[in-house]
């Protein structure tokens, strides 16, 4: 248990700088977790989760400098740490189920925290980009804002979690380890947290990948463009469209075939056979098949 002891308070202010660097190099990335809570579950597994707690806090002080509503989410870290201090079982032989429910646990806590501050400071949104996405597209299907927060909160919150605590264990693995060599003691831990430590890197190296696969999309400001009969389109009820190799846009209606020239639509009278079009693709041979509702299929080559 925490005591204040000159390390253990170089320990806490270690761990807030861990978080203060994850939260930036996460955000430098464009990550889908936030690994601000990396150096809270550490202190809160080593010294006990009023420790934790008094680090995550220190970490949301701090960026409060710069972003003053940040300050208001050291309640989240606060909780985070007395979640992971308080059942991570750091005094026995440490489990599967228990640091997987630890996680879950942790995730589900700081979750429902952080909700209500991101609906007042944030307008619903949960101050990562990848939440942001999911919080906005539900928000087309689903009028009650605080769900939409609740979803984007859990898919960025359940990932970090899991993460973090992986991260956790590889430390305390190592601090075991240590520890044991020098008493001349077996250590027990070893398969699970190697497993854990395994899941941690294949969690790390799939975000990774992610953000590499065109993450930055997501961030991106898109105009949506609605087209109708003043650009060209008869029919507002679209069946099918494909792009060809030269370009252009193809779209299929009930009312004919039209090409977009990257203006507008205009309907293109190939055959008077050509009226109801249902499905286009285009084959190896750059040739554009057009299928009808009822009369068969054409080529245009």
């Amino acid at each position: 248990m925490f005591k204040p002891s000159p390390a253990n308070i170089m320990l806490i202010l270690l761990g807030a700088g861990i978080n203060i660097f994850g939260r930036y190099f996460a955000k430098a990335l464009v990550l889908p977790v936030w690994l601000d809570s990396v150096g809270t579950f550490l202190t809160a597994v080593l010294l006990g989760p009023i420790a934790g707690a008094i680090s995550g806090a220190i970490m949301n002080l701090i960026t409060g400098i710069f972003e003053l509503h940040q300050a208001w989410f050291a309640i989240v870290s606060i909780a985070g740490g007395i979640a992971v201090g308080r059942f991570f079982p750091r005094d026995k032989k440490i489990d599967s189920f228990s640091v997987i429910a630890t996680a879950l646990f942790a995730g589900l806590v700081m979750t429902v925290v952080s909700t209500p501050l991101n609906m007042y400071f944030n307008h619903g949104l949960t101050g990562n980009e990848w939440g942001d996405a999911l919080v906005k597209m539900m928000g087309n299907y689903i009028s009650l804002k605080v769900v939409c927060t609740v979803a984007g909160e859990l898919l960025v919150n359940m990932p970090d979690k899991a993460v973090s605590i992986g991260i956790t264990m590889l430390t305390l693995f190592i601090v075991r380890k240590y520890r044991d060599k020098n008493s001349g003691q077996k250590n027990d831990t070893a398969a699970p947290m190697t497993i854990f430590f395994i899941a941690a890197l294949t969690g790390a190296a799939l975000l990774t990948g992610a953000v590499s696969a065109k993450a930055s999309d997501i961030a991106g400001e898109y105009m949506p463009v609605i087209y109708s009969a003043e650009d060209g389109l008869i029919s507002a009820e679209i069946n099918t469209i494909a792009q060809t190799g030269d370009g252009y846009i193809w779209a299929g209606a009930y009312s004919g075939l039209y090409r977009y020239n990257g203006s507008r639509f205009e309907k293109l009278q190939l055959d008077d056979r050509i009226n109801n079009v249902i499905c286009l693709y285009e084959d190896s041979r750059k040739r554009l098949w057009i299928g009808t509702n009822d009369c068969g299929a054409a080529c245009l080559d």
